[in-house]
């Protein structure tokens, strides 16, 4: 397989429904059904990428002659009907300029000046400074050149203009320095994560530091919004719950305050929603957590982003277990249908969004486990099993491993356990050494090499025994609320305990 036919199978399976509609739609502006839109279509229904199968499938079509240029036509195709799928005030606002320089290019000087104002006025109130700037470097020209403008009014617009530049520049370059400082932070962080798993003190002293320079105190709503995300997310790696909580919500004020934001960032609005929701989980603010959980229900749909929708299935399971809510537990369930095509694209995604994936799978997994669910449990799980190890989420990939191998335990595929112990064995030794994990990996090979049945329940007792103590140390708080272990062996007690 070629570079150019994982980059095509990869953006066909990114599209959200909205774009691949407008793809089709902007292809039946060339004619009739074409070879490309055929090969769209196909691409778009297939689960995974082979070119053997393509070609079977399209036996006898003139395309395949040259299969790899057609790929790249349809590769090509995607991109530029895409970058006319956006059309929103920030492209109108930017197309005003357009408009000028052509009127300009034509001598109407006076419609030029006329699509001038009106671009100024959409950019300001877009905080497009950047744009404004050359806007108003265009005007300067236009008013120097204008043949019927006399000269004491082109030095009284000059002089506006120039005003207007000015503070323009002052609000673009306190934006620019919000914007790097947010970036420079904000992606170095993720990279020492995936480094070394944590952050060092020093590091959020720095950003602390740089932070409150006066330089940086915001005075717009771009500038505020990238300020305040910036706080947030140091006050995460802090682990101040109740200060991000606050921050959080002074970030979806700025967003609910201005439309034009969430148009702009609409990423960042929804993961604000489901970092805000995830927090009042965390400190089991029920009531608070369940509105932001069905505000973010409403602004996301199966129109939206995958991503977008992989988050609000994540909110809904984690609400779920949390809160043992069974009423949200079934709406889970539903979505993990309704967004099914999008739970199997984590392969188009970057690290940490294949961690949002991995988090999903883990909660499904769990979910199904807890219900007795084996062959559920045994399909979600079996996803983090199949995944590469990655450098974050470890907790998260060693116990679903775990609860994959449980399940098939539990199913009574013994062979099936033996052959992914050796792939968990070395990956809990490696990747998450936790005495835990271990634990219960050991009690699960010795309970298959037992001689005699009547072994078993003082097996299940000494692993019980161990797993209270376990239980007692901090270091080991986080893996059991992902799973509780010591519960699961308990119950099986209760099953073969003499009644």
């Amino acid at each position: 397989m070629t570079k150019n036919t994982d980059e095509l199978f990869d953006l066909i399976k990114s599209l959200s429904v909205k774009e691949r509609i407008w793809v089709r739609q902007y292809s039946s502006l060339r004619g009739p059904e074409t070879n490309y839109i055929k090969l769209f279509n196909y691409l778009e229904q297939v689960e995974c990428y082979d070119e053997t199968l393509l070609i079977s499938y399209f036996n006898g079509e003139k395309f395949l002659n040259n299969l790899s240029k057609a790929k790249k036509y349809l590769y090509d195709a995607i991109l530029e009907s895409l970058s006319l799928f956006s059309f929103d005030e920030e492209v109108e606002a930017i197309r005003f300029i357009r408009r000028a320089n052509i009127a300009a290019d034509k001598r109407l000087f006076h419609k030029a000046f006329k699509l001038v104002g009106r671009g100024k006025e959409k950019l300001q109130s877009l905080e497009l400074f950047g744009e404004l700037l050359a806007l108003l470097e265009f005007e300067r020209n236009l008013i120097t050149w204008h043949p019927s403008f006399p000269t004491t009014y082109k030095r009284e617009l000059l002089n506006k203009n120039q005003n207007e530049d000015s503070v323009t520049a002052e609000r673009f370059e306190n934006y620019r320095l919000n914007r790097v400082l947010f970036d420079k932070y904000y992606y170095e962080s993720k990279i020492r994560v995936l480094e070394n798993g944590s952050i060092s003190a020093s590091f959020l002293k720095e950003a602390n530091l740089e932070l409150s320079n006066p330089c940086l105190d915001p005075i717009s709503v771009r500038a505020k919004l990238f300020n305040f995300k910036l706080k947030r997310w140091i006050l995460d790696l802090s682990g101040d719950f109740l200060g991000s909580i606050k921050i959080s919500g002074q970030i979806l004020e700025i967003f609910e305050k201005n439309e034009f934001l969430k148009r702009s960032f609409g990423p960042f609005y929804i993961q604000e929603i489901h970092h805000l929701c995830l927090l009042n989980i965390q400190i089991e603010n029920k009531d608070q957590a369940l509105k932001l959980l069905f505000f973010m229900e409403k602004e996301v749909s199966l129109k939206s982003s995958i991503m977008d929708q992989i988050l609000l299935l994540e909110l809904f399971l984690v609400f779920s277990i949390v809160f043992s809510d069974q009423i949200i537990r079934s709406k889970a369930i539903s979505y993990s249908t309704v967004f099914q095509e999008g739970l199997f694209s984590s392969s188009t995604f970057d690290t940490f969004g294949i961690h949002a994936f991995l988090r999903v799978y883990f909660f499904l997994g769990k979910i199904h486990f807890e219900s007795e669910q084996f062959s559920l449990a045994k399909f979600w799980s079996g996803k983090i099993f199949n995944f590469p190890s990655l450098q974050i989420g470890l907790n998260i990939q060693g116990v679903g491993r775990l609860i994959y191998m449980l399940s098939l335990y539990k199913l009574g595929d013994y062979d099936g356990v033996e052959i992914c112990s050796r792939q968990i064995n070395k990956f809990l030794k490696k990747g998450n050494r936790n005495e835990v994990s271990l634990c219960v990996f050991d009690f699960i090979i010795k309970s298959l090499k037992l001689d005699s049945p009547d072994k078993f329940p003082l097996l299940l007792k000494k692993v019980n025994d161990r797993l209270i103590t376990l239980k007692r140390l901090e270091e080991n708080k986080e893996i059991y609320m992902l799973f509780d272990f010591q519960k699961w062996v308990e119950k099986e007690i209760e099953i073969i305990r003499p009644q």
